[in-house]
């Protein structure tokens, strides 16, 4: 079950990438970094699921997409666009080939974008066709999962969502483009799964490689903090506005360099300094963005100002920081500290709760402490029951 559970995760992930490559060279000009970058990213995917075997095909049954007898479902748009794209060229069936170059799926990429049908042709490791189900009665029998695997099955599309926060704060790495439909998307789905599921635990992201530590921790802070204001009451466009909120608090980290992010030791005065400034650089940033709720700008300034004033960026006067502020610090630090970071190791969840403690009435609204904590607690007790 675990190696069929693995083979259609990273068939999703295959998909997902191929997709995200078809739309970036649509949208930026040849040779852009992003395209390379998402290029070879599909390659490495597919790579990795062509070992040890002789090819994978995909075919389009319906709304279905079908992999070795495996059905793909997924709710998205962005994979419902991909399944347009497969209809619109009249391709009802694709086989990649063990041995692959990349430059032959870097063409197959960039003629799909075409308007034009004929451009996207079979070659030797890349091969197409068109399906007659009256003819081709086989395909038409595959596995239906049951319904635990097929909520298994959904539970993956947290996969995306990811991706796409990811491509979100790449984007304005490269070129300071924005997205914000992407983010709305990522929002209303997270709210969906902590709905449905009841636990924020079982869906908060792994970190796979240091580098990915601003993208991630922006996914598991949106998480933490609708779970926690959704239980204290907020509902409707105002969590919405939250959860928005939560996922672009740390921004103004796109601008800094990866030397300092990434640094092991401890930072010197002028590194601290460059750190300290990313929550006004991540408001400099979020004014550009129309229709952005205001309540981003707010948090994006004040999530490291702690509960009695203190904290940065310094700000004259008795200040004390906005209700949602409150709760995004509390999610921050408590991802960061279960995180392995290039300085340390992740700390065990005894230690995160003891330093969350410690903090209380100083750094933490101790209401929203005591909220957040409980909440936890229970919903790793539900987790281990499920």
């Amino acid at each position: 079950m675990m190696d069929l559970m693995v083979f259609r995760e990273n068939l999703y992930r295959f998909i997902l990438c191929l997709s995200s490559s078809i739309s970036n060279v649509a949208i930026y000009p040849s040779h852009h970094p992003y395209i390379d970058a998402s290029i070879k990213e599909t390659y490495a995917e597919l790579s990795e699921i062509l070992k040890g075997r002789g090819d994978i095909r995909f075919v389009l049954l319906k709304n279905v997409l079908i992999s070795n007898g495996i059905p793909l479902m997924f709710k998205s748009a962005s994979w419902n666009d991909f399944l347009d794209m497969l209809r619109k060229k009249e391709i009802g069936q694709i086989t990649f080939c063990a041995g692959l170059p990349f430059d032959q799926l870097e063409q197959f990429i960039i003629k799909f974008t075409s308007d034009r049908k004929d451009q996207v042709f079979s070659t030797k490791f890349i091969k197409f066709a068109k399906i007659d189900l009256k003819d081709d009665s086989k395909e038409a029998e595959f596995i239906y999962p049951g319904t635990d695997e097929l909520d298994a099955v959904l539970d993956l599309g947290m996969l995306e969502p990811n991706r796409m926060v990811k491509d979100f704060f790449q984007n304005i790495m490269l070129d300071g483009t924005f997205h914000m439909d992407n983010i709305s998307e990522v929002v209303t789905f997270f709210l969906e799964q902590i709905q449905k599921r009841g636990s924020s635990l079982t869906m908060l992201a792994s970190l796979k490689s240091v580098d990915e530590y601003t993208f991630t921790h922006a996914v598991n802070v949106c998480i933490l903090t609708m779970s926690l204001a959704e239980s204290l009451g907020f509902s409707g466009s105002h969590l919405r506005d939250i959860g928005t909120a939560a996922v672009l608090h740390d921004i103004g980290k796109t601008l800094i360099s990866e030397e300092i992010l990434l640094k092991k030791g401890p930072l010197d005065s002028d590194e601290r300094a460059v750190m300290e400034n990313h929550p006004l650089q991540g408001v400099r940033q979020l004014m550009k963005i129309k229709g952005l709720p205001k309540l981003a700008l707010t948090v994006a300034l004040e999530h490291h100002i702690k509960y009695d004033g203190s904290g940065y960026p310094h700000i004259k006067g008795p200040w004390q920081p906005n209700i949602v502020s409150q709760m995004i610090s509390i999610a921050d630090v408590f991802d960061a500290l279960r995180t392995k970071r290039p300085y340390r190791e992740a700390m065990p969840p005894d230690e995160v709760e003891r330093i969350l403690r410690l903090g209380s009435g100083v750094s933490f609204n101790p209401f929203l402490l005591e909220h957040f904590l409980e909440g936890i607690k229970n919903k790793a007790l539900q987790s281990e029951h499920v």
